[in-house]
């Protein structure tokens, strides 16, 4: 209980000691928020991506984000190094919110990742949000599946995104 007591003195006095610092999109690898126990300057850091937040449509998105980031930075006061399973930080902006979410998949998502700031590599966990973006480029069957596989062999397990295409034979993409 002494953990707990001493959080939640430094939330009611709004002394936490979060920084949120804003970063390119490039920087952030495209997530939304991110949290760092040790950021750029060795503290912990939330980094809010400034290109989302600029076309994010409503208040309740970034305080969403937001709250998930500082979800994390409780879990590290509270765990330390052991890091909770899941993506602790999304279970407790769900909570936090109320929403009426099934959070079985958040406590099997693995959200580490690795990112670079200002030439340092920085373990973090991220809140990377639903975005859903329509593309529409017609390419050919065989660009298609060298793109792929070419996406695949650079990145790896790091695509956190879906992507479908349909192609009829005769060239049309839908």
């Amino acid at each position: 209980l002494g953990k707990i007591d001493l959080v939640s003195n430094q939330i009611l006095k709004g002394s936490l000691g979060l920084t949120v610092e804003l970063r390119s999109a490039q920087e952030l690898r495209g997530v939304q928020a991110a949290y760092a126990a040790h950021g750029e300057s060795g503290q912990e850091q939330i980094y809010l991506s400034k290109d989302w937040l600029s076309g994010a449509s409503n208040s309740t998105l970034v305080a969403t984000a937001l709250l998930e980031e500082v979800g994390h930075a409780l879990d590290v006061r509270f765990n330390g190094d052991n890091d909770s399973r899941g993506d602790e930080g999304h279970i407790f902006a769900s909570l936090s919110l109320r929403t009426k979410e099934d959070l079985t998949s958040s406590r099997n998502t693995d959200d580490h990742f690795t990112m670079v700031i200002d030439g340092k590599t920085i373990s973090a966990e991220h809140a990377a949000g639903t975005i859903v973006q329509q593309v529409f480029v017609p390419m050919r069957e065989t660009d298609i599946y060298n793109s792929l596989r070419a996406i695949n062999s650079t990145v790896g397990n790091t695509i956190w995104s879906v992507v479908s295409i349909t192609a009829t034979s005769d060239g049309t993409t839908v």
